[in-house]
């Protein structure tokens, strides 16, 4: 009975050298950045409406226990 190893090659022989590695990567992530396109202003607005709402809401927060406390 002859080993598995002996039919198929060693581990090695499998693995990819790291430059081919690097060299596919390199052509997946060349065509991921053409299929993604995010708009950089619109992204901006975004987290700006975000950050205000969010400061918005504690400070109303923080005045409402202080108006609270002093009555």
């Amino acid at each position: 009975m002859e080993s598995v190893s002996a039919n198929w090659g060693s581990a090695s022989q499998w693995e990819q050298p790291a430059e081919q590695q690097e060299r596919q990567a390199g052509v997946a992530g060349d065509g991921l950045k053409q299929a993604i396109m995010v708009d950089a202003e619109k992204v901006r607005g975004h987290v700006d409406e975000v950050v205000r709402s969010t400061v918005e809401a504690t400070l109303n927060q923080l005045l409402d226990k202080e108006v609270d406390r002093i009555a």
